[in-house]
Protein backbone atom coordinates (compact mmCIF):
# COMPACT_ATOMS: atom_id res chain seq x y z
CA UNK A 1 0.00 0.00 0.00
CA UNK A 2 1.49 3.38 -0.99
CA UNK A 3 1.22 6.53 1.11
CA UNK A 4 -1.80 7.88 -0.82
CA UNK A 5 -3.73 4.62 -0.45
CA UNK A 6 -2.86 4.56 3.26
CA UNK A 7 -4.25 8.06 3.84
CA UNK A 8 -7.47 7.22 1.98
CA UNK A 9 -7.88 4.13 4.12
CA UNK A 10 -7.38 6.17 7.33
CA UNK A 11 -10.00 8.71 6.25
CA UNK A 12 -12.48 6.00 5.28
CA UNK A 13 -12.30 4.40 8.72
CA UNK A 14 -12.11 7.54 10.86
CA UNK A 15 -14.76 9.82 9.32
CA UNK A 16 -18.34 8.61 9.88
CA UNK A 17 -20.98 9.62 7.35
CA UNK A 18 -23.16 12.60 8.38
CA UNK A 19 -26.53 11.55 9.87
CA UNK A 20 -29.72 13.28 8.80
CA UNK A 21 -31.42 15.25 11.55
CA UNK A 22 -34.21 13.27 13.16
CA UNK A 23 -37.69 14.41 12.15
CA UNK A 24 -40.13 15.76 14.70
CA UNK A 25 -42.88 13.54 13.27
CA UNK A 26 -42.51 9.85 12.50
CA UNK A 27 -44.58 7.02 11.07
CA UNK A 28 -42.81 3.75 11.75
CA UNK A 29 -39.16 4.18 10.76
CA UNK A 30 -39.84 7.17 8.51
CA UNK A 31 -39.27 10.66 9.89
CA UNK A 32 -40.91 13.86 8.62
CA UNK A 33 -39.91 17.45 9.19
CA UNK A 34 -43.45 18.87 9.34
CA UNK A 35 -46.94 17.88 10.42
CA UNK A 36 -48.15 18.63 6.89
CA UNK A 37 -45.82 16.11 5.29
CA UNK A 38 -46.50 13.51 7.98
CA UNK A 39 -50.29 13.72 7.73
CA UNK A 40 -50.09 13.68 3.93
CA UNK A 41 -48.22 10.37 4.20
CA UNK A 42 -50.40 8.86 6.96
CA UNK A 43 -52.39 5.84 5.81
CA UNK A 44 -55.19 3.78 7.35
CA UNK A 45 -54.11 1.86 10.43
CA UNK A 46 -50.89 3.78 11.05
CA UNK A 47 -49.51 5.60 14.11
CA UNK A 48 -48.03 9.09 13.88
CA UNK A 49 -45.58 9.87 16.68
CA UNK A 50 -45.05 13.53 17.53
CA UNK A 51 -41.99 14.74 19.43
CA UNK A 52 -42.65 16.94 22.46
CA UNK A 53 -42.27 20.63 21.74
CA UNK A 54 -43.86 23.81 20.43
CA UNK A 55 -45.12 23.99 16.84
CA UNK A 56 -46.17 27.53 15.92
CA UNK A 57 -47.00 26.92 12.23
CA UNK A 58 -47.78 23.22 11.85
CA UNK A 59 -51.32 22.17 10.85
CA UNK A 60 -52.93 19.84 8.31
CA UNK A 61 -55.88 17.60 7.45
CA UNK A 62 -56.14 13.82 7.12
CA UNK A 63 -58.91 11.47 6.02
CA UNK A 64 -57.15 8.30 7.14
CA UNK A 65 -59.09 5.89 9.39
CA UNK A 66 -58.02 3.69 12.30
CA UNK A 67 -55.14 6.02 13.10
CA UNK A 68 -53.40 7.26 16.22
CA UNK A 69 -51.62 10.60 16.57
CA UNK A 70 -49.73 10.76 19.84
CA UNK A 71 -47.05 12.48 21.84
CA UNK A 72 -45.38 10.81 24.83
CA UNK A 73 -45.38 14.13 26.72
CA UNK A 74 -47.02 17.21 25.16
CA UNK A 75 -46.87 18.76 21.70
CA UNK A 76 -48.32 22.28 21.51
CA UNK A 77 -49.80 23.79 18.34
CA UNK A 78 -50.94 27.31 17.44
CA UNK A 79 -52.08 27.34 13.79
CA UNK A 80 -55.35 26.52 11.98
CA UNK A 81 -55.44 24.64 8.68
CA UNK A 82 -57.50 26.28 5.92
CA UNK A 83 -59.51 28.38 8.33
CA UNK A 84 -60.51 25.46 10.55
CA UNK A 85 -58.29 23.87 13.23
CA UNK A 86 -54.79 22.47 13.66
CA UNK A 87 -55.94 18.89 13.08
CA UNK A 88 -58.79 18.55 10.58
CA UNK A 89 -59.67 14.86 10.66
CA UNK A 90 -62.23 13.18 8.42
CA UNK A 91 -61.51 9.49 8.97
CA UNK A 92 -63.13 7.00 11.31
CA UNK A 93 -61.78 5.54 14.54
CA UNK A 94 -59.23 8.23 15.36
CA UNK A 95 -57.18 8.37 18.56
CA UNK A 96 -55.32 11.47 19.78
CA UNK A 97 -52.98 11.58 22.78
CA UNK A 98 -50.80 14.24 24.37
CA UNK A 99 -51.66 17.21 22.13
CA UNK A 100 -52.41 20.81 23.06
CA UNK A 101 -53.67 23.92 21.30
CA UNK A 102 -53.01 27.48 22.48
CA UNK A 103 -54.19 30.80 20.99
CA UNK A 104 -55.68 29.20 17.87
CA UNK A 105 -58.03 31.42 15.85
CA UNK A 106 -59.56 31.52 12.38
CA UNK A 107 -61.67 33.87 10.26
CA UNK A 108 -64.90 32.13 11.34
CA UNK A 109 -64.11 32.70 15.03
CA UNK A 110 -64.12 28.97 15.85
CA UNK A 111 -60.46 28.04 15.51
CA UNK A 112 -59.10 25.28 17.73
CA UNK A 113 -56.94 22.22 18.08
CA UNK A 114 -59.31 19.55 16.69
CA UNK A 115 -61.95 19.67 13.95
CA UNK A 116 -63.41 16.17 13.73
CA UNK A 117 -65.51 15.32 10.69
CA UNK A 118 -65.49 11.52 10.86
CA UNK A 119 -66.94 8.90 13.22
CA UNK A 120 -65.51 7.68 16.53
CA UNK A 121 -62.91 9.91 18.18
CA UNK A 122 -60.95 9.08 21.32
CA UNK A 123 -58.81 11.85 22.79
CA UNK A 124 -56.71 11.63 25.96
CA UNK A 125 -54.40 14.16 27.64
CA UNK A 126 -55.57 17.07 25.51
CA UNK A 127 -55.12 20.73 26.50
CA UNK A 128 -57.01 23.62 24.90
CA UNK A 129 -56.21 27.13 26.16
CA UNK A 130 -57.25 30.50 24.73
CA UNK A 131 -58.66 28.97 21.55
CA UNK A 132 -62.00 29.97 20.03
CA UNK A 133 -63.59 26.51 19.96
CA UNK A 134 -60.95 24.11 21.18
CA UNK A 135 -62.61 20.88 20.01
CA UNK A 136 -65.34 20.90 17.37
CA UNK A 137 -67.12 17.99 15.75
CA UNK A 138 -69.41 18.28 12.77
CA UNK A 139 -72.80 16.66 12.37
CA UNK A 140 -72.13 12.92 12.23
CA UNK A 141 -73.71 10.96 9.37
CA UNK A 142 -73.35 7.58 11.08
CA UNK A 143 -73.09 6.01 14.51
CA UNK A 144 -70.30 7.84 16.30
CA UNK A 145 -68.86 7.96 19.80
CA UNK A 146 -66.65 10.80 20.96
CA UNK A 147 -64.70 10.01 24.12
CA UNK A 148 -62.66 12.73 25.81
CA UNK A 149 -60.61 12.00 28.94
CA UNK A 150 -58.01 13.92 30.96
CA UNK A 151 -58.77 17.10 29.08
CA UNK A 152 -57.95 20.58 30.39
CA UNK A 153 -58.94 23.95 28.98
CA UNK A 154 -59.35 27.55 30.03
CA UNK A 155 -60.10 30.95 28.51
CA UNK A 156 -61.53 29.56 25.28
CA UNK A 157 -64.28 31.30 23.29
CA UNK A 158 -64.43 34.27 20.96
CA UNK A 159 -64.95 37.42 23.05
CA UNK A 160 -68.56 38.51 23.03
CA UNK A 161 -70.03 36.34 20.29
CA UNK A 162 -71.61 33.59 22.42
CA UNK A 163 -71.21 31.15 19.51
CA UNK A 164 -67.88 29.60 20.44
CA UNK A 165 -67.29 27.04 23.16
CA UNK A 166 -64.46 25.08 24.72
CA UNK A 167 -66.04 21.88 23.35
CA UNK A 168 -68.74 21.76 20.66
CA UNK A 169 -70.27 18.45 19.56
CA UNK A 170 -72.50 18.41 16.49
CA UNK A 171 -75.85 16.82 15.81
CA UNK A 172 -76.64 13.16 15.18
CA UNK A 173 -79.30 10.80 16.50
CA UNK A 174 -76.64 8.10 16.82
CA UNK A 175 -73.89 10.29 18.30
CA UNK A 176 -72.68 9.97 21.89
CA UNK A 177 -70.30 12.21 23.84
CA UNK A 178 -68.45 10.87 26.87
CA UNK A 179 -66.38 13.40 28.82
CA UNK A 180 -64.54 12.34 31.97
CA UNK A 181 -61.66 13.22 34.32
CA UNK A 182 -61.38 16.71 32.81
CA UNK A 183 -61.08 20.30 34.03
CA UNK A 184 -62.54 23.13 31.95
CA UNK A 185 -63.03 26.75 32.94
CA UNK A 186 -63.86 30.30 31.89
CA UNK A 187 -65.11 30.18 28.31
CA UNK A 188 -65.69 33.74 27.10
CA UNK A 189 -69.53 33.97 26.88
CA UNK A 190 -70.04 30.59 25.14
CA UNK A 191 -70.43 27.29 27.01
CA UNK A 192 -67.79 25.05 28.52
CA UNK A 193 -69.43 22.04 26.84
CA UNK A 194 -72.10 22.38 24.15
CA UNK A 195 -73.51 19.13 22.83
CA UNK A 196 -76.16 18.48 20.19
CA UNK A 197 -75.58 14.72 20.48
CA UNK A 198 -78.35 12.25 21.22
CA UNK A 199 -76.45 11.09 24.31
CA UNK A 200 -74.12 13.17 26.51
CA UNK A 201 -72.43 11.66 29.57
CA UNK A 202 -70.17 13.81 31.75
CA UNK A 203 -68.47 12.25 34.78
CA UNK A 204 -65.68 13.02 37.25
CA UNK A 205 -64.97 16.50 35.88
CA UNK A 206 -64.46 19.97 37.31
CA UNK A 207 -66.36 22.59 35.31
CA UNK A 208 -65.70 26.14 36.52
CA UNK A 209 -68.01 28.52 34.72
CA UNK A 210 -66.16 31.83 34.90
CA UNK A 211 -67.49 33.98 32.04
CA UNK A 212 -69.22 31.04 30.32
CA UNK A 213 -72.96 31.06 29.71
CA UNK A 214 -73.37 27.50 31.04
CA UNK A 215 -71.11 24.70 32.18
CA UNK A 216 -73.10 22.18 30.12
CA UNK A 217 -75.59 22.86 27.34
CA UNK A 218 -77.44 19.87 25.86
CA UNK A 219 -79.41 22.14 23.57
CA UNK A 220 -81.34 19.41 21.69
CA UNK A 221 -82.17 17.37 24.76
CA UNK A 222 -81.63 13.65 24.30
CA UNK A 223 -80.04 11.63 27.10
CA UNK A 224 -77.98 13.77 29.46
CA UNK A 225 -76.18 12.10 32.36
CA UNK A 226 -74.17 14.12 34.88
CA UNK A 227 -72.53 11.66 37.23
CA UNK A 228 -69.60 10.64 39.40
CA UNK A 229 -67.27 12.92 41.30
CA UNK A 230 -68.23 15.96 39.27
CA UNK A 231 -68.03 19.59 40.42
CA UNK A 232 -69.95 22.49 38.86
CA UNK A 233 -68.92 26.00 39.90
CA UNK A 234 -71.06 29.04 39.18
CA UNK A 235 -69.89 32.62 38.71
CA UNK A 236 -71.03 36.16 39.38
CA UNK A 237 -69.43 37.46 36.16
CA UNK A 238 -71.40 35.22 33.76
CA UNK A 239 -74.35 36.69 31.83
CA UNK A 240 -76.41 33.53 32.47
CA UNK A 241 -76.83 32.20 36.01
CA UNK A 242 -77.69 28.64 34.88
CA UNK A 243 -75.17 25.84 35.26
CA UNK A 244 -76.86 23.33 32.92
CA UNK A 245 -79.11 23.89 29.92
CA UNK A 246 -81.36 21.18 28.48
CA UNK A 247 -83.41 21.38 25.30
CA UNK A 248 -83.06 25.15 25.01
CA UNK A 249 -82.92 25.12 21.19
CA UNK A 250 -85.78 22.73 20.52
CA UNK A 251 -88.67 24.11 18.45
CA UNK A 252 -91.96 24.78 20.25
CA UNK A 253 -95.52 23.96 19.35
CA UNK A 254 -98.45 26.39 19.55
CA UNK A 255 -98.76 25.75 23.29
CA UNK A 256 -95.07 26.53 23.85
CA UNK A 257 -94.14 22.92 24.55
CA UNK A 258 -90.84 21.61 23.22
CA UNK A 259 -90.97 19.32 20.18
CA UNK A 260 -88.57 16.43 20.82
CA UNK A 261 -85.80 15.85 18.32
CA UNK A 262 -84.66 12.49 19.66
CA UNK A 263 -86.74 9.45 20.58
CA UNK A 264 -85.28 9.22 24.09
CA UNK A 265 -85.04 12.30 26.31
CA UNK A 266 -83.90 12.00 29.92
CA UNK A 267 -81.88 14.26 32.23
CA UNK A 268 -80.13 12.60 35.17
CA UNK A 269 -77.97 14.29 37.79
CA UNK A 270 -76.41 11.93 40.34
CA UNK A 271 -76.43 12.77 44.08
CA UNK A 272 -72.62 12.64 44.00
CA UNK A 273 -72.44 15.82 41.88
CA UNK A 274 -71.25 18.91 43.81
CA UNK A 275 -72.45 22.45 43.11
CA UNK A 276 -70.80 25.68 44.18
CA UNK A 277 -73.02 28.74 43.75
CA UNK A 278 -71.56 32.21 43.33
CA UNK A 279 -74.84 33.92 42.53
CA UNK A 280 -77.53 35.12 44.92
CA UNK A 281 -80.26 33.79 42.57
CA UNK A 282 -79.37 30.17 43.45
Amino acid sequence: MNRREFMVAILATSVAPARAAAGKFSIGATAYASLASALAALRDGEILEVAPGDYPDDCRSSNASNITIRCAAEATFHAAYRGKSTFVLGGNNVSLVGLSGVDITNDDANGGLIRFEGANLTADRIRIDSCETGILSGNASADSIITLTNLTGTKNGTPGDGQSHAIYIGECAALSLYLSASTISDTNVGHLVKSRAARTVITDCRLDKGRASRCIDACFGGVLVVDGNLTLINSTVAQNYQLIGYGAELPRDARGWAIAKYALNTFTVAPSVTYFGRDSRE
